[in-house]
Protein backbone atom coordinates (compact mmCIF):
# COMPACT_ATOMS: atom_id res chain seq x y z
CA UNK A 1 0.00 0.00 0.00
CA UNK A 2 2.84 2.44 0.54
CA UNK A 3 4.22 2.17 -2.74
CA UNK A 4 0.74 2.58 -4.23
CA UNK A 5 0.45 6.04 -2.36
CA UNK A 6 3.85 6.60 -2.75
CA UNK A 7 3.41 6.02 -6.65
CA UNK A 8 0.19 8.19 -6.80
CA UNK A 9 -2.02 11.48 -6.79
CA UNK A 10 -3.94 9.82 -3.28
CA UNK A 11 -0.30 10.86 -1.22
CA UNK A 12 -1.48 14.11 -2.07
CA UNK A 13 -4.70 14.49 -2.10
CA UNK A 14 -4.38 12.85 1.79
CA UNK A 15 -1.76 15.10 2.64
CA UNK A 16 -3.77 18.13 1.36
CA UNK A 17 -6.74 16.55 3.56
CA UNK A 18 -4.65 16.54 6.34
CA UNK A 19 -3.58 19.85 6.18
CA UNK A 20 -6.87 21.09 5.51
CA UNK A 21 -7.62 19.81 8.70
CA UNK A 22 -4.64 21.42 10.59
CA UNK A 23 -5.56 24.63 9.39
CA UNK A 24 -9.41 24.19 10.26
CA UNK A 25 -8.21 23.46 13.71
CA UNK A 26 -5.33 26.33 13.89
CA UNK A 27 -8.71 28.78 12.98
CA UNK A 28 -10.87 26.98 15.73
CA UNK A 29 -7.97 26.94 18.48
CA UNK A 30 -6.63 30.41 17.54
CA UNK A 31 -2.95 29.31 16.68
CA UNK A 32 -0.88 30.62 14.27
CA UNK A 33 2.11 27.61 14.73
CA UNK A 34 0.79 23.76 13.69
CA UNK A 35 -1.68 22.74 16.11
CA UNK A 36 0.75 19.43 17.35
CA UNK A 37 3.09 22.75 18.59
CA UNK A 38 0.29 24.41 20.64
CA UNK A 39 -0.35 24.11 24.20
CA UNK A 40 -2.16 21.29 24.33
CA UNK A 41 -3.97 21.13 27.88
CA UNK A 42 -5.24 25.06 27.18
CA UNK A 43 -6.28 24.91 23.65
CA UNK A 44 -7.68 21.34 22.95
CA UNK A 45 -10.72 21.91 25.10
CA UNK A 46 -11.42 24.32 22.33
CA UNK A 47 -12.34 22.00 19.26
CA UNK A 48 -14.30 18.36 19.22
CA UNK A 49 -12.93 15.37 19.65
CA UNK A 50 -11.24 13.21 17.29
CA UNK A 51 -8.03 11.82 16.04
CA UNK A 52 -6.58 14.71 15.80
CA UNK A 53 -6.99 15.59 19.38
CA UNK A 54 -5.26 11.74 19.98
CA UNK A 55 -2.50 12.91 17.84
CA UNK A 56 -1.76 16.20 19.62
CA UNK A 57 -2.21 14.39 23.42
CA UNK A 58 0.12 11.83 22.19
CA UNK A 59 2.91 14.14 20.65
CA UNK A 60 2.17 16.78 23.94
CA UNK A 61 2.83 13.95 26.16
CA UNK A 62 5.82 12.78 24.78
CA UNK A 63 7.37 16.32 23.95
CA UNK A 64 7.69 15.81 19.68
CA UNK A 65 7.47 18.95 18.03
CA UNK A 66 6.78 19.53 14.48
CA UNK A 67 9.17 21.44 12.35
CA UNK A 68 9.34 22.50 8.88
CA UNK A 69 5.12 22.55 7.96
CA UNK A 70 3.65 25.27 7.35
CA UNK A 71 0.02 26.69 6.58
CA UNK A 72 -1.96 29.77 5.23
CA UNK A 73 -2.65 30.87 8.97
CA UNK A 74 -0.01 34.07 9.40
CA UNK A 75 2.50 33.67 11.90
CA UNK A 76 2.37 36.53 14.57
CA UNK A 77 4.70 39.65 14.61
CA UNK A 78 7.91 40.38 16.80
CA UNK A 79 6.33 41.36 20.21
CA UNK A 80 2.81 40.57 19.65
CA UNK A 81 1.22 36.96 20.73
CA UNK A 82 -2.00 34.88 20.51
CA UNK A 83 -5.00 35.95 22.15
CA UNK A 84 -6.08 32.41 23.62
CA UNK A 85 -2.27 31.82 24.92
CA UNK A 86 -3.02 34.84 26.52
CA UNK A 87 -6.20 34.07 27.94
CA UNK A 88 -4.78 30.63 28.80
CA UNK A 89 -1.84 32.41 30.48
CA UNK A 90 -4.13 34.16 32.97
CA UNK A 91 -5.86 30.55 34.02
CA UNK A 92 -9.41 30.83 32.59
CA UNK A 93 -11.72 27.26 33.05
CA UNK A 94 -12.16 25.98 29.67
CA UNK A 95 -16.26 27.16 29.63
CA UNK A 96 -14.67 30.62 30.36
CA UNK A 97 -12.09 30.17 27.39
CA UNK A 98 -14.82 28.94 24.86
CA UNK A 99 -17.11 32.08 25.54
CA UNK A 100 -13.76 33.81 24.67
CA UNK A 101 -13.41 31.90 21.60
CA UNK A 102 -16.33 31.93 19.98
CA UNK A 103 -15.91 35.72 20.57
CA UNK A 104 -12.52 35.96 18.81
CA UNK A 105 -13.88 33.46 16.05
CA UNK A 106 -16.83 36.42 15.64
CA UNK A 107 -14.28 38.73 15.23
CA UNK A 108 -12.21 37.29 12.61
CA UNK A 109 -8.65 37.54 15.06
CA UNK A 110 -5.31 35.72 15.92
CA UNK A 111 -3.16 37.82 18.07
CA UNK A 112 -3.80 41.03 20.32
CA UNK A 113 -1.70 43.23 17.48
CA UNK A 114 -4.78 42.30 15.32
CA UNK A 115 -7.55 43.70 18.02
CA UNK A 116 -4.91 47.14 18.63
CA UNK A 117 -5.60 50.30 17.97
CA UNK A 118 -2.29 51.49 15.19
CA UNK A 119 -0.15 52.22 18.06
CA UNK A 120 -0.71 49.26 19.51
CA UNK A 121 -1.41 50.64 23.09
CA UNK A 122 -4.28 50.26 23.58
CA UNK A 123 -7.69 47.72 22.01
CA UNK A 124 -9.80 49.18 19.34
CA UNK A 125 -13.39 50.35 20.73
CA UNK A 126 -14.83 48.24 17.70
CA UNK A 127 -13.12 45.02 18.79
CA UNK A 128 -13.63 45.85 22.45
CA UNK A 129 -17.45 46.32 21.85
CA UNK A 130 -17.55 43.06 19.52
CA UNK A 131 -18.13 44.92 16.48
CA UNK A 132 -16.03 43.56 13.44
CA UNK A 133 -13.73 46.37 11.48
CA UNK A 134 -15.47 46.76 8.43
CA UNK A 135 -11.75 48.03 7.00
CA UNK A 136 -10.13 44.65 7.57
CA UNK A 137 -11.42 41.87 5.23
CA UNK A 138 -9.85 38.36 6.21
CA UNK A 139 -8.57 36.10 3.29
CA UNK A 140 -9.08 33.07 5.85
CA UNK A 141 -11.67 30.38 5.58
CA UNK A 142 -13.07 31.23 9.21
CA UNK A 143 -15.41 28.82 10.52
CA UNK A 144 -19.20 30.00 10.92
CA UNK A 145 -19.57 31.90 14.27
CA UNK A 146 -23.61 33.65 14.99
CA UNK A 147 -22.70 36.67 17.07
CA UNK A 148 -21.97 35.51 20.63
CA UNK A 149 -24.35 36.49 23.01
CA UNK A 150 -24.11 40.49 25.29
CA UNK A 151 -22.90 38.13 28.48
CA UNK A 152 -19.91 36.74 26.07
CA UNK A 153 -18.90 40.08 25.41
CA UNK A 154 -19.01 41.46 28.47
CA UNK A 155 -16.69 38.74 29.72
CA UNK A 156 -14.69 39.34 26.41
CA UNK A 157 -14.45 43.61 27.59
CA UNK A 158 -13.77 42.13 30.98
CA UNK A 159 -10.66 40.23 30.53
CA UNK A 160 -9.38 43.44 29.12
CA UNK A 161 -9.57 45.67 31.99
CA UNK A 162 -6.70 43.51 32.93
CA UNK A 163 -3.46 45.40 32.32
CA UNK A 164 -1.16 42.17 30.91
CA UNK A 165 -2.73 42.94 27.23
Amino acid sequence: MTEVMHASSVHDICWDQICVGLEAIQMRIGSTVIPFNSDYKALSPLIPTSWYTSLWKFCDDLQVKFNGWSSDVPSYREGDSEIMLEFAKRGYSVDEMRVLNRCRIYLQVFTVVDITGCEGTHISHTYLNGRRDPYRVSSYNWPNQSKPYLQSWTKWQKQYEAPSV
